[in-house]
């Protein structure tokens, strides 16, 4: 812990620059989801992530999921067992990303299919119901291509977090800049898309972090009920949909690598009902573990 209040040093060009050589962390990670009418459901889980290979341009990341939990339990309901079996396939994945932390594609797309066959069969031999049946197809829709993982990889709350767009360039002396940031809040569609100002503080914390700043409203096209109902675009179908973000970042001072998220995201839906999202992530200690 430092006592000193010094201010943050911004790398060529007033951006954030991360040094993936140092980017080794093990992610605890808490979701709180609430809507009027439902029940609340509690998720942890923890991410593994750690940078394979870099290079000048880019950089290799592998990404492992473990233990999912749904409010303090493993799956054990049927709809969550099948999601968790489906989901499991993707991971450990290998992805390649920009040097400003963009993904770029799977590189371990064909053992990711292998793993699917072999899951699927399994699901189909237990149970061959409707909805089984329709979950499988849009799993499948969602992982056969290259380019469809990756959308995959961004409907998940802590990745489409970790993925923001934190390095980049920040206006000199007021230290923010405006982005967009995607947000998958409503299952199965596309994921909403947020206008964010986005601020770095002017000083370190006692802890030697970086602190960054989200904070914006929903801008999307799409009217609440659109949303909902799974349309790719607005088409005045009702009023455009509200609602907010406000999410802090903790980032180490020399590596730039996250060290924490803490994310409230909130939309209004058709018939006075809401939805909010909370999202926790720390970097687990590996001796705490």
């Amino acid at each position: 812990m430092s006592s000193n209040l010094e201010r943050v040093k911004f790398d060529e060009g007033n951006t954030l620059k991360l040094d993936f050589n140092k980017f080794n962390k093990h992610y605890g990670i808490n979701l709180k989801i609430k809507q009027d009418q439902k029940e609340e459901q509690n998720l942890s889980f923890e991410f593994k992530i750690k940078s394979k290979i870099v290079t000048k341009n880019t950089s290799i990341l592998n990404i492992d999921r473990i233990n999912l939990k749904i409010n303090d339990e493993k799956p054990n309901h049927s709809t969550d067992e099948l999601a968790y079996k489906c989901g499991k396939v993707i991971y450990p994945i290998e992805v390649l990303v920009t040097n400003n932390f963009e993904l770029l594609k799977v590189l371990n797309h064909e053992a990711i299919l292998t793993k699917w066959i072999k899951t699927k069969k399994e699901i189909l031999k237990e149970d061959t119901n409707k909805s089984i049946i329709w979950y499988i197809e849009q799993m499948e829709k969602s992982i056969i291509e290259k380019e469809l993982i990756i959308k995959t990889l961004k409907k998940d709350y802590f990745l489409a977090a970790l993925f923001a767009p934190i390095y980049t360039d920040y206006a000199p002396l007021y230290n923010f800049t405006d982005v967009s940031v995607k947000v998958p809040l409503i299952p199965f569609t596309k994921s909403i898309n947020f206008s964010v100002k986005q601020k770095v503080k002017k000083v370190y914390t006692t802890y030697n972090t970086i602190t960054v700043e989200q904070k914006g409203e929903i801008d999307d096209g799409r009217s609440a009920y659109e949303i909902v109902t799974h349309k790719e675009f607005g088409i005045n179908n009702g009023e455009k949909a509200k609602g907010d973000i406000n999410v802090t970042y903790q980032i180490e001072k020399e590596s730039k690598v996250i060290n924490s998220i803490i994310g409230n995201y909130s939309i209004n839906l058709p018939y006075n009902e809401s939805r909010f999202v909370e999202l926790r992530a720390f970097d687990i200690k590996e001796n705490n573990i």
